[in-house]
């Protein structure tokens, strides 16, 4: 009896372990039981097949031939440690028989088999798990690339005012309309998180402090309808002073609320899923065929409401479940059992408005005799990687969505420079389609000249420094050039390394343009400068070799091939090449165009004469009516000219020409009208240059009559001559500008006063009378006997121009007053001239500053004489070697600049100009200070910059400062420095080496 019972016993146990071994082979996760000396008792079909064993080459030998763990005593202390319930489960990988590591989840649990405490292990596979997080991951970076390139969400931040510019999309995310929100830090800052505010007013410190390379901070923001938003907000200083202090940050926010709440509910998942984890990491059921739960895990009976497993058994669905689920359990289990097949599906379930996704697995149960035993299943928790999956779809429909809204060329290419993907907006510029574009290189469309350039930029690009930004000019296939901006991003695998490139276009081509138009204007501004300074300072007899230079240096400048001078002759019948100055290569004309009739050319004379330039661009499409003037440039092979009047007082005395020889040319307006400005130069010159030469004659000539003529009269004329060639020097003196109206008044007071005086001598002239009478029949006698004609002819024209009859009485009196008279013009005639003296080009003379000083004072007097006072205190310095008419410039510009000052001043008080100098051992100072209006510090930081003013426009250029500092600083070794504060002065400090080193003087 006893044996038979045993036999049944026997059987029912091994029928038992046949159909658990078939539960636990029906099971999609890996799962292991072994003893407490490692031995494997037990394993399943998914772990056999991931690992390539076969079930006898693993039952009884040791659990460590599965893992890479080869210390079985460390092994089984770890898995007693996991077993604890306080323990999450751990992530140590599994070993394959080739050798693969397969990265796992294992939770173990303690528990009794065959009356033997054993470790059962659950084995979750993380592999698809890791790839959709790389995915992800990898997705994410293009989605965080394509958001930087798009300009949502900008704010630009200014330090020197404390405002910030937000842009529309930065204060729609705050659910404002613009113009609710002001541009003041505080409408940032009191809108961040108490809990987040000092957190990120720090980490903006620190980038601006220069401890970080950029800014960027999570945070949630206050909102208009009261709720927090979660933003990514990023920035980086794009604008420093001389001292390295920020002045402007740019930025960007994103609102990164969504993804927030993602991560919130990630994070939950993952606490719930490895709390269940911690037993068995799904729910695992087996039902016989009428639907009756035989056995189930405690997380299933968790799941269901019940306490433990026990109050499961001998349930069906309908007594757990809602009626209608458990009727697609009850379908489900039917259709297992009557098809006899595995079912694998994956559904949503909702309870109380939560929806979560489950994969279930069920599997018919059969013995050995395939009789039907039941059915077998597992379910567990998928909603992560399907919150996963749809972030990935999310996160790709969003980066296509962005690229493809972006006016900017994005696209992206692989190591080989073969293009990847394009958006439409590169499609749009290169005229292509996609699949005309990616699979080929981009680089045909980069002109040579920077094609290196950009080969060595992404050769160097790193994970240390992924990012960078070039110029490049670009070519479209109709040879259209245009100018790009390239950001270029690497983009890196796990390991780090380059495998791709994502790049953004922005076409700068108008603003490269301008840039350029921009270097032009101010080469020209310095060119015309130059050439005007050189004119000034220029004697008649320079004024030949200046024309010369200048002419050359402006061919050389605009790039012409010949540049020339005609004037016309004094009846304006012919004209004459006078100037010219050749490239090389390209044969002169000066002397083959010389006494040209005018009229042989009546086209060119007719736009001439109407003041017009004439701009030909292409002389091979001159009109019919300029047959003449077509000829004579096609025989000296000129393809484009330009050709600007030199016109004075309101008349044309010739032309300045410009030729192209080697190549047409179109002139802009911008490049003409300096053109103009040169050629109003070069005729002042010209005709200052004929005017001294004229007086050059007239003065020979009164030289040759006052020879004739006795004591008297020779005594008269040289003092003519005298105020003569002062008034001269008044003219030559005109040239400075501003000072010429003061100037003038200065010499009409005493030329005034001189000129009552002689009017009064007229009453007093009878006491010469007799004299004169004498010499008038000397001059009659000598006319009758025909002796110098000529010269007696030209004595009687000045004897009625000087009015001899009206000298007036007490001579000497009067003429001693007439001196003092004429020593006050001295005086001024002789400042001025000592003051514009110019010494040989470039050539260093010992010079007292205090010379110069005093000269430019009485210069500038009828500039600061109503407004302020002249305080001197000039130290007994040493000379310097400098260059005086340009130190003397700077003193003239510093003293104007202080008597301005001084007149904006509104009070009743005078205004008060000091000067004072003094010297060291190596170097001699002059300090100039005023009591004026003063200088804000934002004027002051920029008051040496060219073109720099603060004046109306008309008023003022901004070179006299700039030329100043050039003067001190570069041509004299010496410094220029201001000191000021607004309402109560201005002081400058000029600062000069008492001896220029040699080089610069070389």
């Amino acid at each position: 009896m006893h044996s038979i019972e045993d036999n049944n016993i026997s059987d029912f146990l091994h029928e038992q372990r046949v159909n658990f071994q078939k539960f636990l082979d029906s099971i999609k996760d890996y799962l292991v039981v072994f003893n407490t000396q490692g031995e494997i008792l037990i394993v399943n079909q998914a772990l056999l097949l991931a690992l390539g064993y076969e079930r006898e080459e693993l039952l009884a030998k040791s659990i460590t031939i599965l893992l890479p763990i080869g210390d079985k005593d460390a092994l089984l202390k770890l898995a007693l440690n996991i077993a604890k319930e306080d323990v999450p489960p751990d992530s140590f990988p599994l070993l394959s028989k080739n050798g693969r590591i397969i990265p796992v989840e294992t939770s173990i649990t303690i528990g009794k088999w065959e009356g033997h405490s054993v470790f059962f292990a659950a084995i979750k596979d993380l592999t698809a798990l890791q790839h959709s997080q790389q995915a992800l991951q990898k997705s994410e970076e293009k989605w965080q690339f394509a958001t930087e390139a798009s300009a949502e969400g900008i704010w630009d931040w200014n330090l020197k005012n404390n405002t910030v510019f937000f842009s529309a999309r930065w204060r729609e995310i705050r659910g404002f309309e613009e113009h609710e929100l002001s541009d003041s830090l505080e409408e940032w800052s009191t809108r961040i998180h108490p809990e987040e505010r000092n957190s990120v007013i720090e980490t903006v410190q620190r980038h601006l402090r220069g401890e970080t390379p950029f800014y960027q901070s999570e945070y949630r923001v206050l909102c208009k309808d009261g709720n927090y938003k979660w933003i990514l907000d990023r920035g980086k200083v794009m604008e420093k002073d001389a001292r390295g202090k920020p002045l402007r940050v740019v930025g960007t926010n994103s609102d990164i609320s969504a993804r927030r709440r993602t991560e919130e509910a990630l994070k939950q998942r993952e606490a719930w899923l490895s709390a269940i984890l911690n037993n068995f990491p799904f729910l695992v059921w087996l039902k016989d065929t009428e639907g009756k739960f035989l056995a189930v895990n405690e997380a299933f009976a968790r799941s269901c409401g019940c306490g433990n497993a026990s109050m499961v058994i001998g349930k069906t669905d309908f007594d757990i479940w809602p009626k209608e689920l458990a009727q697609l359990y009850v379908n489900d289990d039917r259709e297992v059992m009557n098809r006899r097949i595995k079912k694998n599906v994956e559904e949503p379930i909702t309870d109380e408005g939560v929806t979560k996704w489950f994969e279930i697995f069920k599997t018919p149960i059969l013995d050995e005799q395939a009789k039907l035993f039941g059915t077998a299943g597992f379910s567990r928790d998928i909603t992560g990687r399907k919150i996963v999956e749809e972030a990935l779809r999310e996160s790709e429909a969003r980066y296509r969505a962005v690229v493809e809204d972006q006016e900017e060329l994005v696209f992206r290419f692989n190591t080989d420079g073969l293009l990847l993907f394009v958006n439409d907006a590169y499609c749009r510029f290169f005229n292509h389609n996609r699949s005309e574009l990616e699979g080929h290189s981009f680089t045909p469309s980069i002109v040579r000249e920077d094609l290196a350039m950009l080969e060595t930029i992404i050769h160097d690009l790193s994970a240390n420094e992924p990012v960078a930004t070039c110029r490049l000019h670009v070519s479209k296939d109709n040879g259209q050039l245009s100018m790009q901006e390239w950001t270029i991003r690497a983009i890196l695998n796990s390991a780090c390394q380059v495998v791709e490139f994502q790049a953004v276009a922005r076409d700068i081509t108008a603003q490269w343009k301008a840039e350029q138009q921009l270097h032009y204007r101010v080469d020209v501004e310095n060119l015309v400068a130059h050439v005007s300074s050189r004119f000034i300072n220029s004697t008649a007899e320079e004024t030949a070799q200046a024309i010369k230079d200048s002419i050359e240096q402006i061919g050389s400048f605009e790039g012409a091939d010949r540049v020339y001078i005609f004037e016309y002759s004094q009846d304006g019948t012919c004209m004459s090449n006078t100037y010219e100055w050749c490239a090389t290569g390209i044969e002169p004309q000066l002397d083959n165009l010389q006494d040209i009739p005018k009229n042989s050319f009546l086209w060119w004379e007719s736009k001439l004469d109407k003041m017009e330039i004439i701009h030909i661009s292409r002389v091979s499409d001159m009109p019919p009516e300029a047959t003449a003037e077509k000829e004579i440039l096609q025989a000296q092979d000129i393809q484009s000219v330009l050709v600007v009047p030199l016109v004075w007082k309101g008349c044309v005395e010739g032309f300045l020409g410009f030729d192209c020889v080697r190549q047409e040319r179109e002139w802009s307006k911008e490049s003409i009208a300096p053109m103009e400005l040169l050629a109003n130069i070069f005729i002042g010159g010209l005709k200052r240059k004929e005017a001294e030469q004229k007086l050059l004659i007239s003065q020979e000539a009164l030289k040759e009559i006052n020879n004739n003529l006795e004591a008297r009269v020779v005594e008269r004329t040289q003092q003519l001559q005298k105020f003569q060639s002062q008034l001269y020097l008044q003219e030559k003196l005109a040239s400075i500008g501003q000072l010429a109206t003061g100037l003038a008044h200065e010499i009409n007071n005493p030329v005034s006063f001189v000129a009552t005086n002689f009017a009064t001598l007229a009453e007093d002239i009878s006491c010469i009378q007799v004299i004169l009478e004498k010499y008038k029949k000397l001059i009659t006698q000598l006319a009758a006997s025909g002796i110098c004609p000529k010269e007696i002819k030209d004595i009687q024209r000045f004897e009625e121009d000087l009015s001899i009859d009206y000298i007036m009485k007490d001579i000497d009196k009067l003429v001693d007053e007439s001196k003092n008279g004429f020593k006050r013009i001295t005086s001024i005639i002789d400042s001025m001239r000592n003051f514009a003296h110019v010494h040989h080009l470039d050539t260093y003379v010992s010079y007292n500053i205090n010379k110069g000083i005093e000269e430019t004072l009485v210069i500038a007097r009828n500039v600061y004489k109503y407004h302020a006072d002249i305080e001197l205190n000039l130290a007994d310095v040493p000379e310097v070697s400098c260059l005086p008419g340009q130190l003397n410039q700077v003193f003239l510009n510093l003293i104007i600049n202080a008597a301005q000052a001084t007149a904006m001043v509104k009070d009743i008080r005078r205004g008060l100009i000091k000067i004072e100098t003094r010297f060291t051992q190596d170097e001699v100072f002059c300090e100039i200070s005023d009591n004026g209006c003063g200088i804000s510090p934002d004027i002051e930081r920029r008051i040496f910059e060219l073109f720099f003013t603060t004046k109306e426009p008309g008023q003022g250029t901004g070179l006299g400062l700039s030329l100043c500092y050039d003067i001190v600083a570069n041509k004299h070794q010496g410094k220029l420095v201001v000191e000021s504060h607004a309402g109560v002065g201005t002081k400058f400090t000029i600062a000069l080496p008492q001896r220029i080193k040699e080089d610069l003087q070389s």
